[in-house]
């Protein structure tokens, strides 16, 4: 795997970033901030396609959660209800052609 970390704050950075990861045959692991999570499974989804996906919350903590779908399902859970606290999104490997 790769762990990328926070992705760029800017939305051209943000992307630019994404697209760099886009063909990787492993997966990817990126740190989310509250505040940017929609916006980061958005840009995902858009450049990576609608790829299987965990948002994972509050790691070892008691309210520790796991929500395992594609980015197009995560995106709606989100718009739903932002998830609050620490966030990992990670992100499965390019589909093999």
């Amino acid at each position: 795997f790769t762990f990328v970390g926070f992705l760029p704050d800017k939305p051209g950075k943000r992307r630019k970033a994404i697209e760099g990861f886009k063909d990787y045959d492993h997966t990817v692991v990126l740190y989310v901030s509250l505040w940017k999570v929609e916006k980061t499974i958005k840009d995902c989804l858009d450049i990576l396609g609608d790829r299987g996906a965990c948002l994972c919350r509050e790691l070892t903590k008691i309210h520790e959660e796991f929500v395992r779908d594609k980015l197009s399902g995560l995106l709606k859970r989100v718009g739903e209800k932002r998830p609050k606290g620490e966030m990992l999104l990670i992100l499965e490997p390019a589909p093999l052609d």
